[in-house]
């Protein structure tokens, strides 16, 4: 293979990755990816993108391929792929870590490009690469072996020997080849060791022969990986001490702030030595160093390496019986930042939210108001009046709904001006509760109201008709319609009862004007929820009657059974389930008429979410059994094993579970089933369907609920697991119920990065 890239024929361009475990630089997919790109590069004649995920950067490698493929067929030439050491290849294994090698090379290499590939013939494939990868079905040629590797193979042993039974100075040296785990250069040990220069070059060359080899960045390292085992077992706990000096040594350069000065090896070499030796503390500070990490971008494939050293102490911690919640959220914080760069512009609307469970309020409401953009600001203060209610500070909830009103003015986009008064109206409905409470008790006791309570109510009352004003001051009849339904819902939920059945008999006046039967369907469904909620339920029955008949009228299937669907979702929300049944037969049937089959298909599935809703387990079985897209059909029913097992059937989730994993169910579908089997009591289950949700979020969110179910210490491994797969917030609402110190100590640095 060397000799080949060395002299390769005339009308043959190649490209190379020697994969060795010896040096970390050349040790995984990332490094196979970074090699690679730089090859190509220089083949196509364009400059290196940036790197910022490596995700990016294997997409950006597939490109480059075929743009070199391109080129040097353009000019009669042959583009060749040598990767050697593929058996050597770690990645690749179930999980949430990097893919293999072999996933990553060229599934369709076409007429200009060959790939070949060396490995041991015991090697089994990955478990990510592709059933039809050629790498599965190509010819395998079997090598002679090399003499001059057979000449190595018998000498190398007995120089080894030789250098252990040998003077200290030089067992010194061998020693922190041995612990190094990645080489090290002539002039990083004369920085580790102090000793001058032509010291160090002599006591290397005389291990330069069969035993140590000078390559990649003029490393010293071990020629063959057996030789590094031998001497680990041979030099024994004398390897802690040279371990020691590495440590300290990387300790000098961290006191420093990682000067340019820093060795390479500090950067990218040391890692790998805490990695092997299960140093996670260590590990994970280095991990985390953002000062570090952005010397390494000094450094191509550096945000690569980055990333690659976060998932390692990420699965190093894993393997703890108790993981280090505080360490996986810092690892995952700094994942975060490495992948954004952006904290602040993606700051989550429900972060401040969080604050506020933590009894941390002042602290919640300056993050909120930290948000610049103005709907997203006016988001995050709704949302933090709630919580805040809801934590019992009704005054303060107060105070914020009028800071988001003051926000909600200044919003000038359309669609956003539509949602604001039903996001206000809620906000508003939370933090008037404790007035209503003491409305409802001055109402029932006489003169025993509370001074000034009448005032507060006469205040929120007040913001009450500002939201209804602006309502209705939306032009759009569809819009206000909608709007004034979200009014009336919400103070319905306060408990104005009267009000709110006013509200609602003007939003449906406006709602029966609408032309559009599928449109003026959505907004007499909307109302009928408001008008059950407002305790009407005659005149919601009635309002469902009109709204049934005009959805009959819409000729198009698919948004026929929409509409339809939706007002079976809205009646059994009311309370009235027999006829929601009832109209959903009619939506059965107006689904079944949908021509398209993937479109039925998704036509029959929203049918049988709402059936299942209502309670009609059995009706909804049948038709999901029906459904022809094995996917949709395995997701339909999982909505029914976990609404049977929600309702006290936990044998029917049983009974339909083997059917749902059997079809390869997508991420809804698992989520769905995870709950089921939460609701059948089948925690383990549970965990177990979690693990392989294939959406890193999905499975974070998933896993952190998961936590909050099983409780603590069990909890806390769930949790570990959700920081590693999913962005560092996803796990915090969780941990926040389980532990709230932990999380406020975690939530405390997450914008200071003031890590203890």
């Amino acid at each position: 293979m060397a000799t080949f890239l060395l002299d390769p024929p005339p009308e043959v361009e190649v490209v190379a990755f020697f994969r060795t475990t010896r040096l970390a630089a050349q040790s995984g997919s990332a490094a196979f990816t970074d090699a690679l790109i730089d090859q190509l590069t220089a083949i196509v004649g364009d400059s290196t993108p940036g790197v910022t995920t490596p995700i990016p950067r294997d997409t950006q490698l597939s490109l480059l391929f075929n743009a070199a493929a391109e080129k040097t067929g353009g000019q009669g030439r042959k583009l060749v792929l040598l990767v050697d050491g593929l058996d050597e290849d770690r990645d690749g294994q179930p999980g949430s870590g990097p893919p293999s090698i072999a996933s990553l090379l060229p599934e369709a290499p076409g007429d200009v490009l060959r790939v070949v590939v060396t490995g041991r013939p015991d090697h089994r494939l990955p478990i990510d690469v592709p059933a039809g990868h050629p790498l599965r079905r190509c010819r395998v040629r079997e090598l002679s072996p090399s003499p001059y590797a057979g000449e190595i193979a018998a000498t190398a042993p007995l120089e080894l020997d030789e250098l252990l039974h040998g003077d200290q100075e030089h067992r010194d040296v061998l020693g922190l080849i041995t612990a190094c785990g990645d080489g090290l250069t002539c002039e990083e040990f004369e920085d580790l060791t102090g000793i001058g220069p032509d010291q160090v070059t002599g006591r290397l060359g005389t291990l330069v022969k069969g035993t140590v080899t000078a390559r990649a960045h003029r490393r010293h390292l071990f020629t063959h990986e057996t030789l590094r085992e031998t001497a680990v077992q041979r030099l024994g706990a004398a390897l802690d001490g040279c371990r020691d000096r590495l440590h300290a040594w990387a300790e000098r350069y961290r006191s420093r702030g990682w000067p340019d000065t820093t060795p390479r090896y500090l950067l990218f070499g040391y890692p790998r030595m805490l990695q092997e030796t299960r140093d996670v503390a260590r590990l994970t500070a280095l991990a985390t160093d953002s000062t570090r990490h952005d010397r390494m971008l000094d450094h191509p494939g550096g945000d690569v390496a980055a990333l690659a050293e976060i998932l390692a102490a990420q699965e190093l911690a894993l393997s703890s019986d108790q993981p280090d919640l505080l360490g996986m959220a810092r690892l995952s914080m700094r994942r975060t930042d490495l992948t954004t760069r952006a904290r602040t512009a993606n700051l989550p609307i429900a972060l401040p939210a969080v604050w506020a469970t933590l009894n941390q309020p002042v602290r919640a409401g300056a993050l909120a108001r930290s948000i610049r953009d103005p709907y997203r600001r006016f988001q995050a203060l709704a949302l933090l009046a709630e919580a805040v209610a809801a934590a019992g500070d009704h005054e303060q909830a107060r105070m914020l709904v009028g800071d988001a009103e003051q926000i909600a003015r200044s919003i000038t986009v359309a669609d956003q001006q539509a949602s604001v008064p039903a996001l206000l109206a809620r906000a508003l409905a939370a933090a008037d509760g404790e007035r209503q409470t003491a409305r409802s008790v001055a109402e029932s006791d006489g003169p025993a109201e509370a001074p000034g309570a009448a005032g507060e109510y006469e205040q929120a009352g007040a913001v009450a008709d500002d939201v209804e004003q602006s309502a209705r001051s939306i032009v759009d009849p569809d819009r206000r319609a909608s709007a004034l339904t979200a009014v009336a819902s919400t103070v319905a939920a306060a408990g104005d009862n009267d009000r709110a059945r006013t509200i609602a008999g003007d939003a449906e006046q406006i709602a029966r004007s609408v032309v559009d039967p599928h449109r003026r369907t959505w907004a007499l469904t909307a109302l009928v929820r408001a008008v059950g909620a407002a305790g009407d339920l005659d005149r919601a029955r009635v309002m469902a009657g009109d709204a049934a008949q005009v959805a009959r009228s819409i000729t198009d299937p698919d948004w026929r059974t929409s509409a339809l669907t939706a007002l079976v979702r809205a009646l059994g929300g009311a309370g009235d389930l027999d006829r929601a049944r009832a109209i959903a037969g009619d939506a059965v049937q107006a689904a079944r008429t949908v021509v398209d089959p993937d479109d039925q298909a998704w036509a029959l599935a929203e049918v049988v979410d709402v059936i299942a809703e209502v309670g009609d387990h059995e009706h909804a079985a049948q038709i999901a059994r029906s459904i022809a897209h094995p996917d949709l059909r395995a997701g339909a029913l999982a909505t029914v094993a976990e609404a049977g097992a929600a309702a006290g059937d936990p044998r029917r989730a049983a009974r339909i579970a083997p059917a749902v994993t059997n079809a390869d169910p997508g991420e809804r579908t698992m989520t769905d089933l995870v709950g089921a089997a939460v609701a059948a009591g089948d925690v383990e289950r549970a965990v177990q369907i979690a693990r392989t949700i294939k959406s890193l979020f999905q499975r974070a969110r998933t896993l952190a609920d998961l936590a909050v179910v099983t409780g603590l210490p069990r909890g806390s491994r769930l949790l570990a697991e959700a920081f590693t797969v999913g962005p560092w917030q996803v796990p915090m609402l969780a941990l926040a119920k389980l532990n709230p110190e932990l999380s406020i100590r975690i939530a405390d640095a997450a914008y200071a990065e003031d890590w203890p």
